[in-house]
């Protein structure tokens, strides 16, 4: 071969030049849909291949019918060629058509068997597919496609999106057979039926102009093997892009062997003795048997004449619903828990509810426990005991199982959802899925995503309880901003864990009892109910049973005060200070007598914490960091001290000694540095 590099592009498809010397091109060894061969020339002119595909040398030239001995030149190597001169396969151009497609049966060792014309609108021709049979490569059969030019006859497809095949004759066509291949379009004709195709078969939609087909009858008759299929599916694809939309039907020939068409169809009724119109009257038969294929839907909706109605089912007579949500909020040490699991209890029992205590038992059902806080044999089991629980009913999610059989991993809802959703099913009788607290079941979803929140923890938990039948209570701690008064504001995150609930339940103390109580009355507020008359408060005080597992008694006392005043503690118009502001009044008291070191202040408000339930240490560090910031408190490093000895002081005070520096040195206090 004189010049190997140039007589083997003119042998590949999508050949582009990637800079001198060299090339890409879809390799010929292997089906190729993407270009993963690289093509380049040697110092000495030898052809260099290369698929990073990793098919071999000798197979790529075996493919395209070369030996290796052809991969050298039969002179002496050529000079360096500009990848804008490279050969090309859409580059060269030939004085006439028989000169083309005589290089292309030279090329390719094959005869020529058929052409087809593909056309434009106006009847002219844009290029035509011309097929080779006997090939010397891997495929006996080859197509290759030629375009006219200004310049002569080239290779490869014309720029921009093909016509269909047969294209003058669709324009003023109502029904169009739709089929994979020029020959199969042709044997429709026989019939009297208009047809066409795409070119270059089933992995070519994507290159072909179906606008022409919009607002017709489209008739679609597939190979009968996968390839076919996969056409239907990809030309279905593109003719729902059309406006108007077309009118579609599928096809599929009564053929047995894999791989039949149109052609094995006519074939075997022309030998049985019938005629075109006989096998043309069989096919719009087969048409009339055939559905509309209908547009699948963008959106899933429902007509609301066919939904039949039904009362909102519940699992506490109207207070818990089932088959939905509820969230269960309130401050720290209110109790969430045992009041979950009170109505465990009561679930798995039987037993009649608090405010309906002469009511009907009913039947027990089982219930599950997502438990990520509490100690599972010296709180959960004790406690659901002491409530009166059936454990036999009872199921606590710990984990799932890993590769290590000697750990498990935390489970999340995002991930896991559907293990619980089997987990119910096989149950059987589930009525309570208890989620405590759903941070810690979060997985990835960030608690302040709206639309995190909405689509991967509450519509999964929704759709388990109406799968299930069951109530989902979903148990949240509050933020820490305890100047709002609105409980549903001051459930932590995003807004979704209220907006997207039916029910919210908010559990706190009653503002009128005093400071120094260690059992204040607790109450359950419902403060959101959307599916009903709002239920009347609830309240009990905590009692502990003999094993000394605590539970709740209810005792029915009339609530007069707003979920507001519970949230803060205190009634309106008494003045009663915030957590934040008697830390604050604290940390001065404190420091009245003057500066202290950081260890002694915290030992003092550790103490004041276990004294006081109004005092927390979060609201002590919260009230520290404010004082800082008003310049009220000074906060400095002692000099020279290991380990380092912090102190605090207030600003209107004297400093403590050591911070008093030499006099007359000329040095800036370190307090104007705090102060500052």
């Amino acid at each position: 071969m004189t010049d190997p590099v140039a007589g083997f592009l003119d042998l590949l498809d999508g050949v582009r030049a990637a800079g001198p010397n060299q090339w890409t091109a879809k390799c010929p060894a292997h089906a190729d849909r993407n270009p993963s061969l690289s093509v380049g020339r040697g110092d000495d002119g030898r052809l260099l291949a290369t698929c990073h595909a990793n098919c071999e040398f000798n197979d790529i030239l075996n493919s395209v019918g070369l030996k290796p001995s052809d991969a050298f030149p039969e002179r002496s190597p050529l000079p360096t060629v500009k990848a804008s001169r490279a050969p090309s396969n859409n580059g060269r151009a030939f004085p006439t058509e028989s000169a083309a497609k005589a290089h292309l049966a030279r090329s390719l060792g094959g005869r020529l068997s058929g052409a087809w014309v593909y056309q434009n609108a106006d009847g002219d021709e844009v290029f035509r597919v011309l097929r080779f049979d006997d090939c010397r490569r891997s495929r006996p059969k080859q197509y290759r496609p030629l375009r006219p030019s200004p310049t002569g006859w080239r290779l490869g497809d014309p720029p921009g999106l093909l016509p269909l095949y047969g294209l003058p004759e669709l324009l003023d066509a109502k029904i169009i057979w739709l089929c994979e291949g020029e020959k199969c379009v042709e044997l429709f004709r026989e019939l009297g039926l208009i047809a066409t195709t795409n070119a270059h078969g089933a992995k070519a939609v994507s290159k072909t102009d179906w606008s022409p087909l919009a607002g017709k009858t489209i008739i679609i008759c597939p190979d009968h093997d996968a390839a076919g299929e996969t056409h239907t599916k990809d030309v279905l694809e593109a003719l729902k892009r059309l406006s108007p939309a077309p009118m579609i039907r599928v096809v599929r020939l009564p053929v047995v062997n894999d791989g039949d068409d149109i052609e094995q169809f006519v074939a075997m009724r022309r030998e049985n003795g019938a005629t075109d119109d006989d096998i043309r009257h069989e096919l719009e038969e087969l048409v009339e048997m055939a559905p509309v294929v209908e547009e699948e839907p963008d959106l899933v909706i429902v007509r609301l004449a066919d939904v039949t109605p039904r009362a909102q089912p519940f699992l506490w007579d109207g207070r818990i619903p089932s088959e939905s949500c509820t969230l269960l909020g309130g401050r720290q040490c209110a109790s969430k828990n045992l009041f979950a699991y009170d109505i465990i209890a009561r679930i798995t029992t039987g037993s009649p509810w608090p405010d309906d205590r002469t009511g009907p038992r009913r039947a027990p059902r089982s219930a599950i426990l997502l438990e990520a806080e509490e100690h599972l044999e010296s709180s959960i089991v004790p406690r659901l005991a002491a409530a009166g629980a059936d454990l036999t009913r009872i199921r606590c999610v710990q984990g799932a199982p890993t590769d290590n059989p000697d750990r498990t991993r935390f489970i999340s809802i995002q991930r896991d959802v559907e293990k619980i959703h089997r987990l119910a099913r096989r149950i059987g009788d589930v009525g309570l899925i208890v989620v405590s607290p759903v941070t810690s079941y979060l997985g990835s979803v960030e608690q302040n995503s709206n639309e995190q929140v909405r689509n991967e923890i509450i519509q999964p938990l929704k759709a388990l309880a109406e799968t299930v039948g069951c109530a989902v209570l979903i148990i949240k701690h509050p933020n820490k901003d305890w100047r709002n008064t609105d409980p549903l504001e001051r459930i932590a995150g995003s807004t979704a864990w209220t907006e997207a609930m039916r029910c919210v339940v908010f559990i706190g103390t009653d503002p009128n009892e005093p400071a120094e109580e260690k059992n204040p009355r607790r109450v359950a507020m419902w403060i959101k109910f959307s599916i009903g008359p709002t239920p009347d408060p609830l309240s009990w005080k905590i009692r502990v049973a003999d094993t000394g597992a605590p539970y709740i008694h209810y005792d029915f006392a009339p609530v007069t005060f707003t979920p507001g005043e519970m949230l803060i503690g205190q009634r309106k118009g008494e003045g009663r200070k915030s957590k934040r502001e008697c830390a604050a009044e604290f940390i001065a008291n404190a420091l009245d007598l003057g500066p202290m070191t950081a260890a002694d202040l915290n030992v003092k408000a550790l103490s004041e914490v276990e004294t006081d339930r109004q005092f927390s240490m979060d609201a002590f560090e919260r009230a520290r960091t404010d004082l800082r910031k008003a310049g009220r408190l000074c906060f400095e490093r002692r000099p020279e001290t290991d380990p380092a000895e912090w102190w605090y002081w207030l600003a209107d005070r004297s400093p403590p000694e050591w911070f008093v520096m030499g006099e007359g040195n000329g040095q800036v206090p370190h307090a104007s540095r705090a102060r500052a």
